[in-house]
């Protein structure tokens, strides 16, 4: 890697990101966002897969709350590193950041979601409301794991970099 692949890290502590993975963050950020509208979207759904009654605060909690975080971490990420180029020597830190907040939404969503999976196993909640609702909730937490990986913040250099 040449020191032109290389964003700028002089001003900070962080590690140099490449520009490989500089220039995936649009992408990235596109699927979070499709992956957000997923999750919030599938409350809307569920009443059609005869669910029962269920509670708006906890559905708001569970799915729009959760897609939300994804959606706004996912634009202001890409805006600030695109529009703000004076925060790009800090974008390995940032991108690690919004990975934890995508996880952290991830896990949450699924977690919420484990006791309706149980109940579907033991015939006490019908199936496709059950997978309408855990399947964008894994699919989140799968692509907080995945933002994870590839930008593994300021402290684990990428097998890419060389000091």
């Amino acid at each position: 890697m040449t020191d032109t692949d290389r964003v700028d890290s002089k001003a900070t502590n962080a590690a140099p990101l490449s520009a490989t993975r500089l220039a995936a963050v649009p992408m990235m950020a596109g699927v979070g966002v499709l992956i957000g509208g997923w999750v919030a979207a599938s409350i809307f759904v569920g009443p059609q897969l005869d669910l029962g009654p269920r509670r708006t605060e906890l559905e708001f909690a569970d799915h729009v709350l959760p897609g939300a975080v994804v959606i706004v971490i996912c634009l202001a990420v890409t805006l600030v590193l695109f529009v703000g180029k004076r925060f790009r020597p800090a974008a390995a830190s940032l991108l690690f950041y919004a990975g934890l907040g995508i996880s952290l939404a991830g896990v949450w969503t699924t977690a919420t979601h484990v006791p309706l999976v149980l109940q579907a196993l033991r015939d006490q909640a019908p199936w496709p409301a059950a997978l309408n609702y855990s399947i964008p909730a894994f699919a989140m937490l799968l692509f907080g794991i995945g933002w994870l990986s590839i930008y593994r913040g300021p402290y684990a250099a990428p097998a890419e970099q060389t000091a």
